[in-house]
């Protein structure tokens, strides 16, 4: 992208000082972190979605961009886990936590999600079982966050699967949400097998199926603010399954204004 629009850009959205750019540079400090355990531990992950967009066309973020993704298989996942302590310690700074999703947590600095990838049964009727019963579990794992926290406003669609959440423990939930996750995957993954994400980011999640061979391979390490950071080698096709030309800047910018001082003391 031109160096002159680039700076257009992050004039208008994200300049030195605002906001926006004191929570995107707490998230980048989480990230350069668990970077450097990822490499000291073998753990193979890559920057993802719209991060992954904004080490591509912008080298950083987004300029609008509230948040940042990380994703890796559930291999890679397992070896994670072997570091996370009782407490989700996994270093001196960073905390592994989350319900629908594992997210990585540093004090006064924000949290990052990690997605993992699962497998897919070949049959198409055991494809929608699984799929849809880990959705399920995920949308109450919402709910109950909600009915701990008594935090009901902006109320969703999902709401409705409140009474649904209330019989069950956290724990319990998040626990038949990996099993269920894990039902029916082989001992070894072929590099033609499907993959799908188990998340409640929409009804898109449930549609999009990737070749496990397309999340593998050496990363390769690309420039994000000024860091080198993995990524998937095949980034350009993974990008295009979710956003198409993710290249072309988008008429309208989503969040805006969702980020205000408030918030990042709030953080802090």
């Amino acid at each position: 992208m031109d160096k002159d629009l680039q700076d257009a850009l992050r004039a208008r959205y994200n300049p030195d000082g605002s906001a926006l750019r004191k929570l995107q540079l707490g998230l980048l400090d989480i990230l350069v972190d668990f970077d450097q355990f990822a490499r000291q531990h073998h753990i193979v992950y890559s920057i993802s979605y719209g991060t992954l967009i904004g080490a591509v066309r912008h080298q950083g973020f987004i300029p609008w961009d509230d948040d940042a993704d990380i994703m890796m298989t559930r291999d890679q996942w397992n070896n994670l886990k072997q570091f996370i302590k009782d407490d989700g310690q996994i270093s001196e700074t960073l905390y592994i936590k989350g319900t629908v999703h594992p997210e990585i947590h540093k004090a006064g600095k924000g949290i990052i999600d990690i997605f993992i990838y699962d497998y897919v049964p070949h049959n198409r009727c055991l494809d929608w079982i699984k799929t849809g019963t880990c959705m399920l579990l995920s949308i109450l794992i919402k709910c109950k966050n909600r009915i701990i926290s008594h935090h009901y406003k902006r109320p969703k669609p999902w709401f409705v699967f409140l009474p649904l959440a209330l019989p069950f423990s956290m724990s319990t939930l998040v626990s038949w949400k990996e099993r269920m996750s894990l039902w029916l995957s082989p001992k070894e993954m072929k590099p033609e097998d499907m993959v799908c994400l188990y998340r409640t980011g929409g009804p898109h999640d449930m549609l999009v199926r990737h070749e496990y061979g397309l999340l593998l391979g050496e990363p390769i390490e690309m420039n994000f603010e000024g860091h080198l950071l993995p990524v998937i080698p095949q980034y350009d096709a993974f990008l295009r399954v979710w956003y198409n030309d993710y290249m072309t800047l988008p008429e309208r910018p989503v969040n805006l204004g969702r980020v205000t001082d408030e918030t990042v003391c709030a953080i802090k």
